[in-house]
């Protein structure tokens, strides 16, 4: 949910948000309508006018306080259209995604990376040792076992990179010429 506090032009702002995001859209008349929805994590980005947070900087502070995962998007009504409002929301919504799909591929990277090369080379080293004819029955029953937890974390590590990689990415809203 979106939810929107300016001190002009809510109505057509709220109109053109949700036509761009097909996402539910509110309408707040004061910053303590964003709280309640803000502490229940409710939000997935809210809109404010710089008037607003300046005319009650104490409850300002607790909405900056409680926006959580929101992402706050400042606009001046008296200077942008409903329009340019709704683009602003859309852009910041698109770079917010964008930077998390680079955040989930680095961390993908990066588990590969650590994981890939020690479990590879930890099942190389033990199937070389296991071929010795002369290992111990015990060694051998001990090697075996580490050489299937080994191969478990690889099944384990493929899937999760998998995981990683099928996040879903927001979708851009061509048809309503928002991107």
């Amino acid at each position: 949910m979106i939810l929107i506090a300016l001190s002009m032009k809510q109505e057509s702002a709220a109109a053109a948000i949700q036509t761009a995001s097909e996402m539910e859209v509110r309408c707040g008349q004061s910053l303590q309508d964003l709280l309640g929805p803000l502490k229940r994590g409710e939000l997935t980005a809210f809109v404010v006018d710089p008037r607003l947070l300046e005319a009650d900087a104490a409850t300002a502070d607790l909405v900056w306080r409680y926006a959580g995962a929101a992402l706050p998007v400042i606009v001046d009504p008296g200077v942008q259209s409903p329009r340019q409002i709704a683009c602003a929301l859309m852009s910041a919504m698109e770079r917010r995604e964008r930077d998390r799909s680079h955040a989930r591929e680095a961390e993908r990277l990066a588990l590969s990376a650590a994981l890939a090369d020690p479990l590879t080379g930890l099942l190389v080293n033990v199937a070389v040792v296991l071929e010795d004819k002369k290992l111990a029955r015990v060694t051998r029953i001990r090697l075996e076992r580490v050489q299937r937890i080994a191969e478990s974390m690889r099944v384990f590590t493929t899937q999760k990179r998998k995981e990683l990689s099928r996040r879903p990415v927001a979708k851009t809203n061509t048809a309503s010429g928002v991107k």
